[in-house]
């Protein structure tokens, strides 16, 4: 399994979060 590469955590915003995982929620609904 290969090691994601991801911003830091500073980097990356509670909204950003939310929107990327709003899609497979949605679709799981």
């Amino acid at each position: 399994m290969r090691p994601l590469v991801h911003p830091s955590i500073e980097d990356v915003s509670v909204e950003a979060i939310l929107h990327a995982l709003a899609d497979p929620v949605r679709v799981a609904i």
